[in-house]
């Protein structure tokens, strides 16, 4: 694999959640867990009609340097779109992470 391949910055965020103390109500913020360098590839667009409502997107596959701790309920930023993890695949030996992610259009 060639480094120079990996051109995107990319960041890797996880949902913090607190409760405040008074109301009970819980709130869910994004944090920081890692920016790497990635490679991006575009897979396929799909589309789903739920009761008068389309909701489309697509699928994309990243490939980063191996890192510890990438779980589905993260989340990629890359440039403007926000993507969700669905699967954190590992290639090697630890070598890399293959991250199928999907974007949702609205």
């Amino acid at each position: 694999m060639r480094i120079g391949s990996f051109d995107r910055r990319i960041t890797i965020q996880q949902a913090n959640v607190s409760q405040d103390e008074t109301t009970g109500e819980e709130t869910r913020t994004s944090v920081l867990f890692a920016e790497v360098w990635a490679k991006r590839r575009q897979l396929r667009p799909w589309r789903k009609d739920l009761d008068q409502q389309v909701i489309e997107g697509f699928d994309t596959r990243f490939q980063i340097r191996y890192l510890e701790g990438i779980k589905p309920t993260m989340k990629i930023i890359d440039g403007d779109e926000t993507y969700d993890i669905r699967a954190p695949v590992e290639i090697g030996r630890r070598a890399y992470l293959e991250i199928l992610a999907r974007a949702t259009v609205e």
